[in-house]
């Protein structure tokens, strides 16, 4: 087992993978299906959007956790994630990605970067934590501590 700073670099990359699969799966789906959030997800995940953010909040198990990700995918006509950098500690993979799309009733362009960090368990995102920048002020900046 290669190591990194204690973890161990091959399941970082497996992390990583699984992340990188999830956000493909974003951009391929009009919908966020049960079966789709069964293989990728905990029984019991979570994600947090930070305040001010059109959607903001704490979203715990599994139908609050679909039914915030379809709301943020109705928003808009076309959307797709695009990567623009991954690193892995231990069981957190930060990601930043551009969101792109086109609104569905208002026509307006979106380009949208931010950043997420995904705590994995057993191959599976246990929480999702979303974030405007890679080091925010106040709680959010937690999820981002173990990447400094």
């Amino acid at each position: 087992m290669t190591t990194l700073r204690g973890w161990d670099t091959g399941a970082m990359e497996e992390n990583e993978a699984l992340v990188r699969a999830a956000l493909a799966d974003w951009s391929q789906s009009d919908e966020i299906s049960t079966e789709a959030m069964a293989g990728r997800w905990v029984a019991e995940p979570s994600i947090t959007a930070p305040e001010g953010w059109p959607e903001s909040g704490f979203f715990q198990g599994r139908e609050a956790v679909i039914d915030q990700l379809q709301r943020l995918k109705e928003s808009w006509r076309e959307e797709r994630v695009e990567l623009v950098a991954i690193e892995s500690a231990g069981d957190r993979v930060l990601v930043n990605v551009r969101l792109l799309g086109q609104g569905e009733s208002s026509g307006v362009e979106l380009d949208m970067p931010f950043w997420k960090v995904c705590t994995l368990v057993e191959g599976k995102t246990a929480a999702s934590a979303f974030t405007p920048t890679r080091n925010p002020p106040g709680r959010s900046s937690r999820a981002t501590r173990r990447f400094r």
